[in-house]
Parts: C-alpha cells; structure tokens; sequence
C-alpha cells in the first residue's frame, strides 16, 4: 500500500461531481487545510466522512465527521491514533459503528485497524489483524455487522509476497489471516497501489472485487474466505465498480484506459474512454441500467468528468459547478459527496438534489442529458463515412475528434449537421467519435471496418 508518491493523493482523491445540483452541507471541521478524503453514506441519513491527511505538508490529519441527518447537522470529533499513522479506508455499518484503516508509510510499511462502536468518542485498535512483516490494511469492508474482510499490501517497489487478506466473524474481535492456499500465488513484486479513500474495489452481494499492480484481479464469492484471479490487459489500475455480480468496470491512467467485464471479472475486453478527463475513479448509480461516472479527482484542478449511461460505450463530458473529491450515489437521486473543507459550514460535504435519470439542470445553468445521445449516428460498422444527425435538424457546424481505443486524437475538424464524415484514411479498428454541440461534447464508439 505505499504510495507512489504519497503526494500523489492529493491530485488523485476519490472522486468527483456532475454538472448539476450539488447543495452544500458543510462537515462541522474547522482545521484548515482539508479535504475530505474518504467517506461513506449508510443510507441517506447517516454519513461518515474523515480528512485522511493535511494536503499541503502531507502530514497525518485526524479529523472526523458524522451526520445522522442526511447532513443537516454535523458531529466531528478526533481519530484517535498514533500520530504517525494516515488512515486511508473508512466503512461505517451504522450511526454509531465504523472501522478505518491505517499506515505508517515506513519502510517496511505496517497498519492497523479501529473500530468505534460509540459514535467516534473512543477507537479501539483490533490487534489481530495485520501482524506480520510489512502488512498493512488498504480497505475494509462488512457485509453485516460481524462479517469482514480486509486487505492491503505496498505498492510492490519493496517487498515481494506482501498482499496480505483478513477476514473476521465477529465484528474484528479477532481477525484471521486468509491461508495461502485459499489465494492466488503472489507474483513477483505485486502490489496494491491504493491511490484514494474510496471506489479501489467492488461488492457486490457475497461477492469482492480488487486490483493489483500485475494487471490481475482478486475475486472472493464467499465474502473474502477463497480467492481466485483473472488477468486483465490495463496498467495503472486505479478505480474499479460493478453494477451487479456480472458486469464492471476498471479504469487506468497515464494514459486513459478501460475494460469492461459481462462475467464477474473472468474476462475483461477494452472500451475507449476519452482523454479529456484524467481518468481517477469510477463510480456505478444504483438503480440505473448501467450509469457511471468517470472523474478526474483532482479537487485542485478542473471539474470535468465524464458520465456513461450505456455500461461504457458511450460518453458525454460533463462540468461540475464545484470541485469535489469522495463521490457515493445511493440511487439516481441520492448521493453525498466530499470536498474541500471552507469552515464549519462550507464546503466539505455536499448533497446531490437531482435525478440522473431525467435530464436535469444544474445551479450553473448546464443540464444532464436524458440516457440516449441526443443524435444519430450511421452505420456502423461503417467503411468510407459515418453519418452524424442532431434531430433538430439545419445546417450548423459540428466539431468533430476522431479517438483511438487509447484516447489519443487521431483527427479534429468539423462536419454540417447531417452530413457525412469521411473515414477512408483511418485504418480498420475500434475509434471513438468525440461531438461538440452547442458548447456541449459527446462521445460514441464506433467501428471502422
């Protein structure tokens, strides 16, 4: 779990925001300078977020916050750790019980895990897990109250044999590592790079999904007790989600890739996303046939993102009216997100008021498009030309970029509305077709045969 370099956090937080109505709630926490770093939403009332680290010296920071409101009001208070230890991961089961997890960033690394069961006022180290030479806990998670999983490693610079699995069915009284021979044999130098405080794995049911260094993902289906892998063509893995126990998404950077998985993880094929956003996290909405959102996370940079409403075929390029780092949606028209704390009562934590799936308009006057493209695109596959057609019709100019499966500009022009865009000079493959309109932007994948 050692990052590469810590400071690479900072650009890389855990999310981000869509260009609509995010109304902001504050966080309670009046230290300065923070950002919420990792959060969690029980249900739409009880939320927990925590700070991680002081995001300009990247020293440990301690600060905590929890609502049980849906975040009209805020109760922070203090994590009550070694001073040397960041905490990274945080899960909450209910308004009064949560776990974190901790490193020291040392060489060797180590870790701990805390529990709270009163609603912050006291952390209790849970001494069973992560015992061993440079073990360190990345991410936490319970199925119910006694039933958890965690695991973690460095980042594969150091130590080879490193990732290290525990599960515990008591709540973590007593936790047990995973035995060797329930998990994948390690390969030489992999790590866990854990760039952010949420969306490096996926749960799904009994079902948990993460990614390592060596391009493999790590599946238990009986809640972290058996581990098996699958290989997956995609360096620098940085965010993974799934909409269900078959299909899922990873994303990478440096440059932009993804795939996408139609069988647990078993098989993962390439789909393009743009390089207009530097792809951090991606983040599922529950209850839509196949909503994400891919965002750059960089609570000091722009505020694009990019949102899929067809499992990642196609994309549109989206603005924030703030910058935003932790994102969790519950449904279409619930989701909390973290950001850069501005006192008590700004910032920190935000709400989202919209409903993704109906097309709304944001506070800066900028809307989410309903989930089919506003236009036609013919044939495809298509050989000499495709066709673009904006249903409104006329003879306007549109932009046109012409991506490979990298994200990387082959062409840019312009096409009139209805007119056909010739493609002869392009070899046979997979491209995808970025649209501007109406200061807006549009991506579809399309095959040239």
């Amino acid at each position: 779990m050692k990052r590469e370099p810590l400071l690479l956090i900072l650009f890389i937080f855990c999310s981000a925001a869509l260009n609509a109505q995010w109304k902001s709630l504050g966080s309670g926490i009046d230290a300065s300078p923070r950002h919420i770093f990792t959060m969690h939403a029980v249900n739409d009332q009880v939320i927990w977020a925590a700070t991680g680290f002081e995001h300009v010296y990247f020293t440990p920071s301690f600060e905590f916050t929890r609502s049980i409101d849906g975040g009209q009001t805020w109760l922070p208070g203090r994590l009550q750790f070694d001073p040397d230890l960041y905490h990274f991961d945080l899960f909450a089961l209910d308004a009064q019980t949560a776990w974190v997890t901790t490193a020291d960033e040392k060489e060797p690394i180590s870790g701990k895990i805390y529990k709270t069961t009163d609603g912050g006022d006291t952390w209790v180290h849970q001494s069973t897990a992560f015992t061993g030479f440079n073990e360190t806990p990345a991410a936490i998670y319970f199925w119910d109250a006694d039933t958890g999983v965690s695991f973690g490693a460095t980042c594969g610079d150091a130590h080879n044999d490193q990732i290290a699995i525990y599960t515990t069915d008591d709540g973590g009284e007593q936790w047990s590592r995973v035995p060797v021979e329930n998990m994948p044999e390690q390969l030489p130098g992999e790590g866990i790079c854990w760039w952010s405080g949420n969306s490096n794995y996926a749960a799904i049911g009994d079902t948990i999904w993460f990614f390592t260094s060596a391009n493999r993902i790590f599946r238990s289906t009986d809640r972290g007790r058996n581990w098996e892998f699958f290989l997956v063509r995609l360096n620098n893995a940085i965010s993974i989600a799934f909409k269900d126990a078959q299909n899922g998404i990873l994303i990478g950077f440096y440059p932009n890739r993804a795939a996408r998985t139609t069988d647990g993880g078993r098989s993962w094929y390439p789909i393009v996303i743009p390089s207009d956003v530097r792809a951090s996290e991606i983040t599922y909405v529950p209850g839509t046939a196949g909503t994400y959102l891919i965002q750059d996370g960089d609570v000091l940079g722009d505020r694009d993102m990019l949102v899929s409403y067809d499992d990642g075929e196609s994309w549109e390029l989206k603005t924030s009216n703030v910058n935003l780092s932790c994102l969790e949606f519950l449904s279409p028209t619930v989701g909390f997100a973290g950001g850069e704390i501005q006192g008590p009562e700004a910032g920190g934590l935000y709400r989202w008021e919209g409903n993704l799936l109906a097309g709304t308009v944001g506070i800066n006057g900028s809307g989410l498009s309903n989930t089919t493209p506003p236009f036609k695109l013919f044939p495809i596959p298509a050989r000499h030309e495709i066709n673009i057609s904006f249903p409104e019709g006329g003879e306007h100019l549109l932009g046109i970029e012409i991506l490979d499966i990298h994200g990387r500009t082959l062409r840019r022009g312009e096409v009139l509305n209805g007119n056909p865009l010739k493609i002869d000079e392009i070899p046979a493959g997979t491209y995808l077709l970025k649209i501007r309109q109406n200061q807006r932007s549009y991506f579809r994948k399309f095959i040239k045969e």
